[in-house]
């Protein structure tokens, strides 16, 4: 899956003049595009999935071959060599062979929301909307049940084993973008070497694979709650490249706005990260508008573009009609039920305590680390204006 991902990432436009290859940024938004692509092929044109998935993975083979020309005219073969988005692939593959091969036994919980049963129900009946898939998760936007099946036309079948090559490679390409940004802000903001700047790279990326900053690399259970973080955590880190001298802000644009439609269709809660995603965007604009001579209504332009993958996403989804059968997938079906109103009223006070209480558990206990090093970076930022913007 992440040489896929990294196939699609090869039709898309340099991140930056600096970095014409920049793997990681390539992998990680050729995911948000694969995601986007195949939603679009079955939801919005109703072809049947197996062909969406396998002109997804042509396309790819496209990508990758506009990508061999790219590090072959820029002697980027080294660079992609010691990169994340390669080393860590192969890395998975070395200790799966000399641990025996890798084996995932489903949690019960990991059908919570029929995320396994309804995936290989979609591979069966190779349509999405078709009427015998209906179930309790057919209300849910159905990207992660797509991710979880999408290995499954390539193999002719459908493993658990398989799937977890989903939140695998979600993991992987989203540690190789931020060592991305990490190298790129090494070399470009701080005037660093390029050899000194992979060892930075990979500090950062051994920490948080230490810390566990985006779970362990090989999951236990293949609930949505965790790549929804990865492509929040990756809209965060491609909004990082707007303040980069080199960044084409066009490139990041259209990056953000497939990681925005990513983090709505790996789940419905995906929609607060609407406008976080598209505020990055206009902020990224605004205060680079002197510099870029852009005028205010063009930063309006830029932020409506970014916008377009995820409005094309909610309204497909919307205009579909698909309904659940067991849950309650929109704020005014919650409020207009009086019986489930009067039950979320009684539930919420010791929900929310529950709540603050598992938070504050969590980052004074578990996290408490990583806390300290993050408290660190944004007081840093206050008296560095030049890493004031990786603070932010």
């Amino acid at each position: 899956m992440v040489a896929t991902f990294l196939g699609l990432g090869g039709l898309l436009p340099a991140i930056s003049s600096a970095a014409p290859v920049a793997p990681g940024y390539r992998a990680f938004t050729g995911f948000c595009l694969a995601l986007f692509l195949v939603y679009v092929g079955t939801v919005v044109l109703r072809i049947s999935i197996d062909t969406s998935i396998f002109i997804v993975v042509g396309l790819a083979v496209l990508g990758a071959g506009r990508l061999a020309l790219i590090v072959g005219r820029k002697n980027g073969l080294a660079q992609l060599l010691v990169h994340p988005v390669f080393l860590l692939v192969v890395g998975i593959a070395v200790v799966a062979q000399y641990q025996g091969e890798i084996t995932y036994h489903p949690y019960g919980f990991d059908t919570y929301a029929n995320w396994l049963i309804r995936a290989k129900k979609l591979w069966l009946a190779n349509d999405l909307l078709a009427p015998v898939t209906a179930d309790g998760g057919s209300g849910y936007v159905p990207g992660w049940h797509l991710m979880l099946m999408f290995t499954a036309p390539l193999f002719q079948e459908f493993d658990s084993l398989y799937a977890i090559a989903a939140p695998i490679g979600i993991h992987v390409v989203l540690l190789a973008v931020v060592y991305d940004v990490a190298v790129h802000w090494w070399c470009s903001e701080l005037g660093g070497k390029a050899r000194d700047a992979v060892v930075v790279g990979w500090a950062l990326i051994l920490v948080a694979l230490a810390g566990e900053a985006a779970w362990t690399l090989l999951p236990t259970v293949i609930l949505a709650e965790i790549p929804l973080f990865y492509t929040l955590i990756g809209v965060f880190a491609l909004a990082t490249m707007y303040w980069h001298r080199e960044s084409s802000r066009p490139a990041v644009t259209l990056a953000l706005g497939l990681a925005i439609s990513a983090h709505y269709l790996i789940k419905k809660s995906g929609l607060a990260g609407i406008p976080v995603g598209l505020g990055l965007v206009f902020a990224g604009y605004a205060l680079n508008k002197s510099r870029d001579s852009i005028p205010l209504a063009r930063v309006v332009v830029y932020v409506l573009i970014a916008a377009g993958p995820a409005v094309i996403s909610v309204f497909a989804w919307k205009l579909a009609g698909v309904t659940s059968t067991k849950c309650v997938d929109s704020l005014g079906g919650l409020l207009f039920s009086a019986d489930q109103y009067s039950t979320a009223m009684e539930r919420i006070v010791p929900l929310a305590g529950d709540l603050i209480s598992a938070t504050g558990n969590y980052t004074s206990g578990y996290k408490f680390p990583l806390t300290l090093v993050a408290l660190g970076g944004v007081a840093v930022g206050m008296f560095e204006a030049r890493t004031r913007w990786i603070s932010v």
